[in-house]
């Protein structure tokens, strides 16, 4: 069995942040790990120079040439045989795949295509998609696609390589590091000791060190019988700390002295956990970070922000409503049509001042002709986007035939230009008449009948009823979001109308003084019952910046209210409980829960009474470890790994750190090198303080009930 790791970059493109590539950070990787087997793969770059530099630094572990390729939005590493011919002839294939890019910047990704024509022979290569890993991952069908013969992926954590492993229907799982060898600059703030930890995502498989080919890995990755997480062959956990201490899919409580290196742990899984592009992988909530999120108003604050997204797209369409209604021209239609009615009448009582000019059809001002909308050229924007996409490229080929699509694009584009031509001679045609228009009004003294868009009018006094009746009756509070912390905690966030000119300007937050005076903004009856002319006078006053605010907010208020089962605001404890249960539901959707010591912003019964049950909840799904000095909570949650930190110092006067891990219920736990302690020793010792305290307090216990 050997230990590989097939996704190493040590050249930093324009798909990475920069880093500066450090050799003996890799062969310490490399070193740490005890890895068998690793492969350089750079995005869409092979640097064969490199390539045999870092091969010449390493005699027991094998060095895979590879490369990272953007591929259909997604990403897949491509990996060669290591022999001279091998290397020679991918360089020359990757060299390709680099000009695709270089020579264009605004690519993202090629096509499969592209990529046959590079290859020509895709089975000489190992290629290893994104599965379950990131936002880059490939979909079963892009993967099917690409080579039917693929049955394994890469995934970006150990709960997604357990999760796969029991699923029949998921690809084989291949768990790799994707770690940037870097140096790191002796100025920064990162430790001696954080430095020194790697991630330690990897893969065992069943195959012989001297037996290695790209053929015999692909005949291995078909099986997930001979894919392990872990050197026992076991599926249901992982060793952290340098394979020091075991992980179980599931609840893990870590106790021990302080300093001991209970902190340390958490912090290696979480580092080793992190992936690139990859989200809520691992929700890790630290030492005090509980009691400092909760001073003040700072939980309530990251709450709000959690409903803004949701608000801000739903008010947005009410802004956009109102900007509307706002830019109507009432009073220029109501003009038009009482200088319409005056012509009219006027024309009808000079009739005897009827002339040959005034009996031509143009003298009275004619209505302009209408012109074609921009619906078809709305059509060939939507289909230009169909035939250049990228990113759904394969999924519209699936759907249309891009012959069809292009006969589609032609065509409008010569309805296109037919409408321009049209849209062209109305225009003149509308110059023309007004022009002649005038010219037959100058020559005759019989008064003309001025232009009126009825259709128009009818329409904007239509848009005035409609927003007066919806802000009229606007009187509920409308609920736009709702989020339930554990049946403890609610949060509602909704819309309110403004009653009167103080609760416009809180919505507003602007000073009264400065830019609502009485004068100019507080007549509340027109706010209330007239508020279409409340808009108009608002918007037509000089004194108020417009641009400033948002006008939604003349009318209604957005507010967030965070309370308890009694319906009350939030006492500084509650503050702190909500914080957790706020973290706790966020790390449903995590991978990975770490906990480090939150007893001390809670007393044993809440924790005794409700914490424990939800974090048991939750390692249903997810794997959680945490830290704790609490005898509840190390011991009432009955984990299925408990590990034990400790630490002495040797002869040397150096510190020594050792950990121990089994069952709760098991008689003694060990350590990785075979040592033994009892597990009710240590029990007794870090959660009731030794045997003469736990004796004591269990005096005093039953001297109460006496």
């Amino acid at each position: 069995m050997i230990k590989i790791d097939l996704h190493i970059h040590t050249k930093s493109t324009k798909k990475d942040a920069d880093f500066i590539f450090d050799m003996d950070v890799l062969k310490e990787f490399v070193e740490t790990n005890d890895l068998d087997v690793i492969a350089i793969t750079n995005h869409n770059l092979f640097d064969k120079e490199q390539y045999y530099e870092i091969v010449s630094n390493f005699d027991n572990c094998i060095v895979l040439p590879g490369i990272e390729i953007d591929y259909l939005g997604g990403h897949i590493l491509v990996i060669a045989d290591n022999n001279e011919n091998s290397v020679n002839q991918f360089f020359d294939k990757c060299l390709k795949i680099t000009q695709f890019f270089d020579s264009d910047n605004e690519r993202k990704d090629i096509n499969r295509e592209e990529l046959n024509n590079v290859f020509i022979n895709l089975d000489q290569y190992l290629i290893i998609p994104h599965y379950d890993k990131d936002k880059r991952d490939l979909t079963l069908d892009k993967i099917t696609a690409l080579d039917p013969s693929i049955k394994w992926g890469e995934v970006a954590n150990y709960k997604k390589f357990i999760r796969a492993q029991k699923n029949d229907k998921a690809l084989t799982p291949l768990l790799f590091s994707d770690f940037r060898p870097m140096k790191v600059s002796d100025d920064s703030k990162i430790s001696e000791q954080e430095k020194k930890i790697f991630p330690n995502r990897y893969t065992y498989i069943d195959l012989n060190k001297d037996e290695l080919s790209i053929n015999k890995m692909k005949l291995c990755f078909q099986s997930k019988d001979r894919i392990y997480l872990n050197k026992d062959k076991e599926t249901s956990f992982f060793y952290a700390l340098n394979e020091n201490v075991k992980i179980v899919d599931g609840l893990n409580v870590a106790i021990g002295r302080r300093s001991s290196g209970k902190t340390y742990l958490l912090e290696s899984i979480n580092k080793s956990s992190q992936v690139k592009y990859s989200n809520n992988l691992v929700k890790y909530i630290k030492q005090f970070q509980i009691t400092n999120e909760s001073n003040e108003d700072k939980i309530l604050n990251i709450l709000e922000s959690n409903a803004n997204e949701m608000t801000n797209s739903f008010m947005e369409e009410m802004e956009e409503y109102i900007k509307h209604v706002a830019g109507l021209d009432y009073d220029k239609a109501e003009t038009e049509l009482e200088s319409y009615v005056s012509s009219l009448l006027k024309h009808a009582s000079d009739q005897e001042l009827a002339d040959i000019y005034s009996s031509c059809i143009l003298f009275n001002e004619p209505d302009d002709l209408g012109i074609n909308s921009d619906e078809t050229l709305n059509l060939i924007d939507a289909i230009y986007k169909l035939k250049s996409t990228e990113k759904h490229k394969e999924l519209v080929k699936k759907h249309i035939e891009l012959s069809h699509l292009n006969n589609l694009f032609d065509e409008l584009l010569l309805i296109y230009h037919e409408e321009l031509l049209e849209n062209k001679a109305v225009e003149l045609a509308n110059k023309w008449s007004k022009s002649i228009s005038e010219e037959l009004q100058g020559e005759s003294s019989h008064t003309a009948i001025t232009s009126y868009n009825l259709i128009n009018h009818f329409k904007i006094l239509t848009e005035t009823i409609l927003f007066e009746n919806f802000i009229k009756s606007f009187d509920k509070d409308l609920i736009i979001y709702e989020d339930n912390f554990y049946d403890k905690f609610f949060q509602k966030t909704y819309i309110t109308k403004n009653q009167n000119i103080d609760e416009l300007l809180s919505s507003t937050k602007y000073s009264p003084k400065k830019h609502f005076s009485k004068k100019v903004a507080s007549n509340n009856k027109k706010l209330i019952e007239q508020p279409f002319i409340y808009l108009k006078e608002i918007m037509a006053n000089a004194e108020i910046d417009k641009n400033s605010f948002q006008l939604y907010r003349l009318f209604f208020r957005v507010e967030n209210k965070v309370s308890n089962i009694k319906g009350t605001g939030l006492s500084g404890g509650e503050r702190a409980e909500l914080n957790l249960l706020h973290h706790l539901k966020e790390a449903k959707k995590s991978d990975i829960l770490l906990i480090d010591e939150i007893e001390p912003s809670f007393d044993n019964l809440y924790i005794n009474l409700e914490l424990l049950k939800i974090i048991k909840e939750i390692a249903k799904d997810t794997i959680v470890v945490i830290s704790t000095h609490n005898n509840s909570l190390g011991v009432l949650l009955e984990p299925q790994n408990l590990i034990y930190t400790d630490y002495y110092d040797d002869e040397k006067e150096e510190t020594v750190y050792k950990q121990y891990y089994g069952h709760f219920n098991d008689d003694l736990l060990k350590s990785i090198s075979g040592e033994e302690m009892s597990t009710r020793q240590i029990y007794i010792e870090m959660m009731e303080g030794g045997d003469e305290a736990y004796d004591k307090r269990g005096e005093i216990y039953e001297s109460f009930n006496r």
